[in-house]
């Protein structure tokens, strides 16, 4: 349970460092001025295919983790929600979405060349939680949950 309260005060700040750092790095070596909007995700799939047969799947890897980040404030800035903790796993949850894992979204994209992408998935996740304010899948009792809205809007 301690384990759990370090991660979640850490995850409270983490995403948004990691998704800043990624709006920085587009910025100075990419000359795009990227938001955390519909816009930003365009970005994310561009740069996430441009990656694919440059890198080793270690140095991927190691993106995967930023790039998620980055995916996962756009959807808080875009949609709100709460990032739920289940299993050791991550989860973005909203509206009537059932949730997405925004780091398994880049890492899927990163490897296939499938026309599933970032972009899909943030399109399908907008769609699914503008119907609702409330989570279709509420956590269980002892579960993790981060809301990244309170009454006054997005948590930044």
């Amino acid at each position: 349970m301690i384990g759990d309260v370090r991660r979640l005060k850490h995850m409270t700040s983490l995403p948004h460092e990691k998704a800043e750092m990624i709006r920085r790095f587009a910025r100075n070596y990419r000359d795009a001025d990227i938001s955390y909007d519909r816009g930003g995700i365009e970005w994310l799939g561009e740069f996430v295919d441009s990656l694919r047969d440059k890198a080793t799947d270690l140095e991927n890897e190691r993106r995967i983790f930023a790039l998620g980040c980055f995916f996962g404030v756009c959807l808080e800035e875009t949609v709100g929600g709460a990032w739920n903790l289940v299993e050791d796993n991550w989860k973005f949850v909203s509206g009537n979405s059932c949730g997405i894992d925004p780091f398994e979204c880049v890492r899927s994209q990163l490897r296939t060349n499938r026309p599933a992408s970032v972009l899909a998935a943030f399109d399908a996740f907008e769609k699914g939680t503008s119907m609702s304010d409330e989570p279709r899948n509420a956590p269980e009792p002892g579960e993790a949950v981060l809301s990244s809205r309170d009454s006054n809007g997005p948590a930044r």
